[in-house]
């Protein structure tokens, strides 16, 4: 259906479908990219591969509002968001962020900073926490 949608609309010269690619190259497209644009129906989450993928690049992005309140995604800081399936403001954001270098590089300098929260090491210091919290609860 997508690949049918892509010829309807009459975008096929600009679409490439990839089929599997290597970590190593999604790394080197993702760094050649200007602006990311990731609209979700359900809303941006920090459970998405994807997104972590953009974060991690410190790329700036265009995403919808989060169902859930997501602290560490600030719009106009770390990403910009735009109501789930509303096109024009899609479109609105679009024109505003892409031209704009300075404010590209504001959301992906932020992006990397919210990757950071999610590196490994940080993770594991988090989950010992959580233990050690249990555990001294326990005890008590």
């Amino acid at each position: 259906q997508l690949k049918q949608l892509v010829t309807d609309l009459g975008i096929d010269e600009r679409v490439h479908w990839t089929g599997f690619v290597a970590d190593e190259q999604v790394s080197a497209c993702l760094h050649t990219t200007d602006l990311m644009v990731m609209p979700y129906r359900d809303g941006v989450s920090l459970r998405r591969g994807t997104l972590m993928a953009v974060l991690a690049h410190e790329r700036p992005l265009i995403t919808t509002h989060p169902q859930i309140p997501t602290h560490e995604l600030v719009h106009g800081e770390n990403c910009w968001f735009v109501p789930v399936d509303d096109v024009p403001a899609l479109a609105d954001a679009i024109q505003i962020v892409l031209p704009d270098m300075a404010l590209r590089q504001k959301l992906g300098e932020g992006a990397g900073k919210v990757a950071d929260l999610f590196t490994w090491d940080k993770i594991a210091v988090k989950t010992l926490s959580f233990y050690e919290d249990i555990i001294s609860q326990s005890v008590t």
